[in-house]
């Protein structure tokens, strides 16, 4: 049945790592499962600790837990002198017949992001703060994951 409804496409041009042919293969390998040890040898040579002088402040984090991004996230949002704006989410229920069956199902929204597919019910940002788009509700304003942008 879904094949009826979907389309596959194979992508066959890498785009994030095009300027990287040899990056790329590495990413590829460890994706595969077919790494080898220069591989993590090589990786092993970009690992520097945050307490480096020469660490770069605008450089990408990578974790591998959506608790330890929010907490970076918090520590870094703070950290912000500039002016600082909170925006509450604004949900909405398509399809419900009353009015109280409406407000039971809003009522019900999980403000915690780890059970909302990590959206947020408020969405703290300073001028001059970094962000990225890391889920996509909606494809047709162009902005697509990992998308990068300074408030």
């Amino acid at each position: 049945m879904w094949q009826e409804l979907f389309k596959m496409f194979e992508l066959k041009q890498i785009m994030k790592q095009r300027e990287s042919k040899e990056f790329a293969e590495l990413l590829n390998r460890l994706r595969e499962g077919n790494n080898a040890n220069e591989d993590i040898a090589k990786l092993r040579t970009r690992c520097i600790a945050l307490s480096d002088p020469n660490y770069p402040k605008d450089a990408p984090y990578l974790f591998i837990q959506n608790s330890k991004v929010n907490d970076f996230n918090c520590k870094a949002h703070n950290a912000f002198i500039s002016m600082k704006y909170s925006i509450k989410a604004h949900d909405s229920v398509v399809g419900a017949e009353s009015q109280k069956l409406r407000d039971k199902i809003l009522k019900q929204i999980p403000s915690d992001p780890s059970n909302t597919k990590q959206l947020h019910s408020i969405l703290h940002l300073a001028v001059g703060e970094r962000t990225e788009i890391s889920l996509n509700t909606r494809t047709d304003d162009g902005m697509t994951n990992d998308a990068g942008n300074v408030i």
